[in-house]
């Protein structure tokens, strides 16, 4: 997909949730990217994520100094 389908998708009133893990190259760094760009031209609508367990969260939260964008995204999306 590119930008114009991404922008026809939000016209359309199509909702967008952001997988934190995508920011952490859990699916690679091609949905990374495509991930950072949704973030920053604001897309998303919803954050979360597929995880199971903390365990999970934490390890991947700081592994790779991934643990300061994660917890600037946390603190965007948390209430």
């Amino acid at each position: 997909m590119n930008e114009n389908d991404y922008r026809q998708l939000k016209e359309m009133k199509v909702k967008f949730q952001l997988n934190l893990f995508s920011l952490v190259d859990a699916y690679g760094i091609e949905a990374r990217k495509k991930a950072e760009w949704l973030l920053k031209n604001n897309f998303y609508d919803l954050a979360g994520s597929d995880t199971h367990r903390l365990g999970v969260w934490k390890s991947l939260l700081y592994a790779k100094g991934n643990a300061k964008s994660l917890q600037q995204v946390v603190s965007l999306v948390c209430f």
